[in-house]
């Protein structure tokens, strides 16, 4: 499982955004990448945050006894609601994110060059070539 959480908060990811990159995009990436090389296709569970969609301005929140809620959305914010990063917290989660749906999509989407590309990026990264 990988919630790829920062101990930073939005603001301090605006102090600090190389660890706050460090710790959410290439954190997930390296999960990712371990989890491919285990052999195993181990199942992925990963976490997001509300923060990669910006401010929201569009969403109708209501109070409720114990918290706050999205009047329009009960089971939460879809994956289709707009991409809108606002910090470099939001920006390295959605990295993530997206880092992560595409993996997900690998293996049936890529063609045989794309399959080539990704292993010499692999390759660079690790130092191989």
């Amino acid at each position: 499982m990988r919630s790829g959480r920062t101990p930073l908060a939005v603001t301090t990811s605006v102090l600090d955004p190389r660890n706050d990159f460090e710790i959410n995009a290439f954190g997930t990436f390296n999960t990712l990448e371990a989890a491919r090389a285990s052999g195993r296709k181990p199942i992925f569970i990963y976490t997001s945050t509300n923060k990669v969609y910006g401010g929201m301005e569009a969403a109708r929140i209501v109070e409720e006894p114990t918290r706050y809620a999205f009047a329009d959305m009960p089971k939460g914010v879809s994956e289709s609601w707009p991409l809108d990063f606002h910090s470099p917290y939001g920006c390295s989660k959605g990295t993530g994110d997206q880092y992560v749906r595409l993996v997900g999509q690998l293996p049936q989407n890529l063609t045989d060059k794309e399959k080539k590309l990704y292993k010499e990026l692999a390759a660079l990264r690790n130092g191989k070539k």
